[in-house]
């Protein structure tokens, strides 16, 4: 499944950071791409990703690649939330991050 609701940022060699978050949709009968994409500009390095689940788990991946396509999945979990009487499960999710050095 698709990590609805994680928070990304990508972290640059000059201490920039660039954030977004995956959504379903943003408005009535629409639909988002399930991938994030991030134009970097003159960013030459990356120093790290960081994802928060929606769990609230914290990935953080070093050094990735400009240029590039990452799939991070969140470490095998499954978060039961008990509120009201009502349960919600949610399991591990996979995220897809393009890297592009330009916007």
């Amino acid at each position: 499944p698709h990590a609805i609701g994680a928070r990304v940022a990508v972290i640059t060699g000059d201490g920039r950071r660039r954030e977004q978050a995956l959504r379903a949709g943003t408005g009535y009968l629409t639909g988002n791409a399930p991938e994030l994409h991030f134009g970097l500009g003159e960013a030459s390095s990356i120093t790290a990703i960081e994802v928060t689940w929606p769990s609230g788990k914290v990935q953080r991946v070093e050094s990735p690649e400009l240029d590039s396509r990452i799939v991070i999945t969140e470490p095998e979990s499954t978060l039961i939330v008990a509120r009201n009487g009502m349960v919600t499960v949610a399991d591990s999710g996979t995220l897809v991050v393009d890297i592009a050095s330009t916007n």
